[in-house]
């Protein structure tokens, strides 16, 4: 290569580095002028910043005022953020500035219109900051377009839609409401319990008018988690509802809320509903009210041929305590395994059981208390029980033991075999052994044969009586050796 080639290309190479080094300066420096500018228009709208800082009503008003007429969102969202960042408040605490000096709408319209997902992500998050009604529609709209939209941009969307706090934000909420996305409802709801007492009178007003079941079913269900006591009149209209799921929704609001105003029209939905589920919620919330007269209607509600409202009468019977124990005992003995199961489970929660161990545990013997300790066993609820045998006196633990293997529970097993380790009372490891096999209880077996070469023939007796009712074939060349034993009993 020549002289004169040479610095041709030495000249094209350091040309080549020369642009984009030119480049990438002439672009700091245009961010510099930028930033510059920026700092000067700032400055020049001190007396602005002053306004927006100030929490004084006039001073405010006057901020929006000269917002208004800035004409510069960009602008107008760096006065406000920084005043925001140096007061170290909430950007959401100047949501009328801005959707006065219209960055909310031109957050709005980016979510809408870009063709960036990240942009459409960023302006969802801001929108979410700001929290403003505004910016309400396009955030559902975003949400709900589960086909064509970015999955991180609805995540952001669904993000801002639970930090608006807007008054404002409450008629599109309620509507949207109604949206047939079954997913979407609840978390609207919880939206309107963070905006609270405001959203009441607007869900009063859709519970009585609003054409829409589902939307009246949701504000009936809302009312309910805001505990809106002054809606208790409007709730009790709607037990009379034409829609069945609106009727359920207002019992359980009413439930919540413990008007003792409304257990008459509860007690008639109860007793007259023709759908169950109704009546099954109507039960609970009296359960909930807890009204002396219920006690006497959820008994006459646990004659319903419906087994399911039979076990709903049973939980709004437990919630009642103490004095619901009359009525829940004859509920041991109903036709339904389930019902008994719940009787049981609801008079062990009381703390009946535990009460009546005690008792059952005296030197004089009740028979009454051990039916209803048996009634409660067969039905499988046995925790309270066998917690007992822990601390029981050896007398207790003997008739504990005994109806056990009476109701023939076979979740026993464990807590009997751990006793049999444990005791060295030859007449209460008699009777586990018994109940074990009772129970079938095959597991046990292998303790079992070890109880063959007991010392004591009544326990060796009980253990063979045992093995035969477990049918434990393998295991008879052991139980013919007892009968070269030299004690006859045995």
């Amino acid at each position: 290569m020549g002289i004169h080639h040479l610095v041709i290309a030495l000249f094209v190479s350091a040309a080549l580095c020369i642009i984009p080094l030119s480049g990438f300066i002439a672009f700091k420096i245009a961010k510099k002028l930028q930033s510059a500018s920026l700092e000067r228009l700032i400055r020049k709208n001190r007396s602005l910043i002053a306004l927006i800082a100030s929490e004084e009503g006039t001073a405010r008003e006057n901020a929006v005022a000269q917002l208004s007429l800035l004409g510069d969102p960009l602008l107008a969202e760096q006065l406000i953020d920084r005043t925001a960042g140096a007061a170290h408040r909430a950007i959401g605490d100047f949501r009328d500035l801005y959707d006065a000096a219209g960055v909310t709408e031109r957050y709005v319209a980016l979510l809408e219109k870009s063709k960036s997902w990240e942009k459409r992500a960023f302006a969802a998050e801001k929108l979410g900051q700001i929290g403003s009604a505004k910016a309400l529609p396009a955030l559902l709209s975003i949400i709900r377009d589960v086909t064509n939209e970015d999955e991180d941009v609805r995540g952001a969307a669904l993000r801002a839609l639970g930090r608006i706090r807007d008054e404002r934000a409450i008629p599109f909420l309620i509507e949207a409401l109604g949206y047939p996305d079954t997913w979407l409802p609840p978390r609207i709801g919880e939206i309107l319990v963070s905006v609270g007492e405001p959203a009441i009178p607007f869900l009063q007003a859709e519970l009585s008018r609003n054409p829409s079941e589902h939307v009246r079913m949701w504000a009936a269900e809302i009312l309910g988690w805001l505990n809106a006591a002054g809606a208790a009149a409007v709730l009790a209209d709607a037990l009379s509802d034409i829609s069945p799921e609106v009727r359920a929704k207002a019992a359980g609001a009413l439930g919540k809320i413990k008007d003792d105003r409304a257990v008459n029209k509860l007690l008639e939905l109860l007793v007259s509903d023709p759908v169950p589920f109704v009546r099954v919620k109507a039960s609970q919330a009296l359960g909930l009210i807890g009204h002396p007269a219920v006690i006497d209607y959820l008994i006459n509600i646990l004659k319903d041929p419906e087994w399911w409202v039979r076990v709903r009468a049973v939980e709004a019977l437990e919630k009642l305590g103490d004095k619901a124990v009359a009525a829940l005992l004859p509920a041991l003995e109903d036709e339904d395994l389930e019902v008994r199961k719940r009787a049981a489970m609801a008079l062990e929660r009381i703390g009946y059981v535990e009460k009546i161990l005690d008792e059952y545990g005296q030197p004089e013997f009740k028979g009454e208390l051990r039916k209803i300790l048996c009634l409660v066993a067969e039905a499988g609820i046995i925790e309270s029980i066998c917690q007992k045998l822990g601390t029981a006196d050896k007398q207790l633990k003997k008739r504990i033991v005994r109806i056990l293997g009476e109701a023939r529970v076979i979740d026993a097993a464990g807590p009997l075999l751990e006793l049999l380790h444990e005791t060295s009372e030859w007449s209460l490891k008699a009777r586990i052994i018994e109940s074990l096999g009772r129970i079938g209880a095959k597991e046990a077996i292998p303790y079992l044969v070890e109880h063959l070469k007991d010392e004591e023939s009544w326990v060796r007796k009980a253990a063979v009586d045992a093995l035969g009712r477990l049918e434990a074939h393998a295991i008879t060349d052991n139980i013919a050796r007892i009968l070269d034993a030299p004690r006859p009993l045995a």
